[in-house]
């Protein structure tokens, strides 16, 4: 009996230490605020990646806050301005550089170097789009890259080969003419080569550079050149000298049989899995110079507010590193920036379509380009007189030299005030 009594005691006193360091472990742990801002349908990547965050690291508890995209950029504003930020965010590239100028978000590299994270598994030109002033305040979510999803039956049907990864814009064109086809003899095209195209590749390629001569501080403008005009001359011709393109009033959808290719980013590859009724493969994107690609997107942020700036960075280096972008990877979500990653069988190999190559996704990098531009806060002055001489010029309303050489002074004129 007294040995029973002795044991019971013992029991209950374990029970009672374990209970006590299970409350302590509890209180102890930290929770983060994590800013997300998911499209309908997209809410599973998040939650998994929260659910592998969290049995990696059993101290930090992640709670989101879910903001759709719209609504995102002004209200993290908003919640920084009242001392209620999130811990870690999301922002795109430009907004990632608004923000580090803003002083609002937390640098890495120190953080980075204290935990031995190693940068160079990222890729170096994505990588960069996140440095401010030389210090680095995002780790890249993915890349925003880019590729022709292309018709293969209407490609055999024309007697086309498709081209290799490294083809230029004079075989873009003459396969467009072979592509774009009057089928009843009306006079009217019934199926245009390309359904959708976003012209910054090729006026990206012509210069080998951006429109100016830096992102955040510039001072040339560089579209008013003879590189300029090359890429400008391409973009007119390809939509009303070639007609590979719709021109306004006209349409094509590769979805419905009335275009051969299509400029896609990753992110649609869901929905091409889901929606293309006919045989497909991806094409890199054409030169007139240099092969490019995209290398914007998004970024994993500290808040520099941040009560919990460990956990933060905890979550940022997850999310932008090897496990988050594996994670989004294999759900084909992204393009990832992660090097590793981006040779894992669980990226290249796309579920349903085995035989498609992801190789035009990361071809190019070596010069890649910003899609926004312009990052410094205040760009957006000067893009407002760029993009609509640039249209002027799509839509045939005027030369490239008249257009850019219309708004240079006052272009100029602008970039002088940028500081």
């Amino acid at each position: 009996m007294i040995i029973n009594q002795t044991l019971r005691y013992c029991v209950v006193a374990l029970l009672a230490g374990a209970v006590v360091l299970g409350f302590l472990g509890t209180a102890q742990a930290v929770t983060i605020d994590v800013y997300i801002r998911p499209n309908p349908g997209e809410e599973f990547i998040y939650e998994a990646m929260k659910e592998a965050f969290e049995a990696a690291n059993t101290s930090i508890q992640v709670n989101h806050i879910s903001t759709p995209f719209g609504e995102y950029f002004q209200k993290y504003s908003v919640m920084y301005a009242a001392g209620t930020p999130p811990d870690v965010l999301m922002p795109s590239t430009s907004w990632t550089v608004t923000y580090a100028l803003q002083n609002m978000l937390l640098p890495l590299d120190d953080l980075a170097r204290q935990d031995h994270f190693s940068l160079a598994d990222i890729f170096p030109e994505v990588l960069s789009m996140y440095r401010v002033e030389g210090k680095l305040y995002g780790l890249p979510q993915g890349i925003a890259s880019m590729a022709f999803l292309y018709n293969t039956d209407q490609f055999a049907d024309k007697g086309v080969q498709p081209p290799l990864l490294d083809w230029t814009t004079n075989d873009y064109l003459a396969i467009g003419r072979k592509l774009t086809v009057d089928t009843d003899g009306d006079g009217k095209i019934d199926r245009f080569a390309v359904g959708g195209v976003n012209y910054n590749f090729f006026l990206w390629s012509a210069l080998g550079s951006n429109y100016f001569d830096s992102e955040l501080y510039p001072r040339k403008f560089l579209l008013n050149s003879p590189a300029g005009y090359l890429g400008l001359q391409f973009i007119q011709d390809m939509r009303w000298k070639e007609h590979i393109i719709p021109q306004p009033g006209e349409a094509a959808d590769i979805y419905v049989g009335t275009a051969s290719m299509s400029m896609i980013g990753h992110w649609n590859l869901a929905v091409v899995l889901k929606q293309a009724n006919f045989s497909w493969n991806l094409l890199s994107v054409p030169r007139i110079k240099d092969s490019v690609q995209r290398a914007d997107g998004s970024a994993w942020c500290a808040s520099k507010s941040t009560k919990h700036a460990a956990e933060a960075w905890a979550y940022v280096k997850f999310a932008g590193g090897y496990e988050g972008n594996f994670i989004q990877a294999k759900e084909q979500y992204i393009t990832p920036a992660h090097r590793r990653v981006a040779v894992a069988p669980e990226w290249r190999v796309i579920p349903g379509a085995p035989n498609v190559s992801k190789e035009p996704f990361v071809y190019g990098l070596e010069h890649s380009y910003n899609n926004y531009v312009l990052t410094h806060p205040r760009g957006g002055d000067v893009m407002n007189l760029v993009n609509p001489a640039i249209n002027s010029v799509w839509n045939n309303q005027a030369t490239p030299q008249q257009a850019m050489e219309s708004i240079a002074p006052a272009v100029l004129e602008l970039l002088l005030q940028l500081k």
